[in-house]
């Protein structure tokens, strides 16, 4: 059980474990949400009338037993800027992972999921955090994955400074 080994060895370390779950959001608008139900996170009753399982639910319950933080992936993306034909969502998913945060009392954060220079990118972040907050989700820490030597020149740089100052005040 790698969550048990992990907090073995970062215990009263003051380290913060957290577990990136990945935000598989394309056909998430879809009746059976087959691409989460191929992943083992989603079964619902269109998939199955017997039975209902949702993965987001168990682990976020796993994290919070093992006080581990739940980090999900997908902050800077729009539901707009996706292919129709893939009905995906990731806004949905971001609402859905923080709701079970909420439910379940487990520490939340998110990252991004692709690179971005863009301010409609970090405003799309900030707005997802602060939905969250508002919400009550537990909402304490953001990783920017993907820095080089492009986000940190120029304009992107004073977009990245804004964005860490701004980000800086929600926390």
């Amino acid at each position: 059980d790698m969550l048990k080994r992990a907090n073995s060895v970062f215990k009263n370390s003051g380290v913060k474990l957290s577990a990136k779950v990945a935000g598989i959001h394309w056909f998430a608008k879809h009746p059976t949400r087959a691409a989460e139900c191929i992943a083992g996170y989603y079964i619902n009753s269109s998939t199955n009338l017997f039975y209902q399982f949702n993965a987001y639910k168990e682990l976020a319950n796993l994290f919070k037993w093992y006080g581990v933080t739940f980090l999900f992936t997908c902050f800077e993306k729009k539901d707009i800027d996706e292919m129709p034909e893939a009905m995906a969502s990731p806004e949905l998913l971001v609402r859905e992972t923080s709701d079970m945060a909420v439910r379940t009392n487990v520490s939340f954060g998110g990252e991004n999921a692709l690179q971005f220079y863009d301010l409609e990118s970090y405003q799309m972040v900030l707005d997802q955090i602060n939905h969250c907050q508002m919400k009550g989700v537990n909402f304490v820490s953001f990783t920017l994955l993907r820095l080089d030597e492009k986000l940190i020149t120029g304009k992107n740089y004073i977009l990245l400074r804004s964005f860490v100052k701004q980000l800086s005040m929600d926390f």
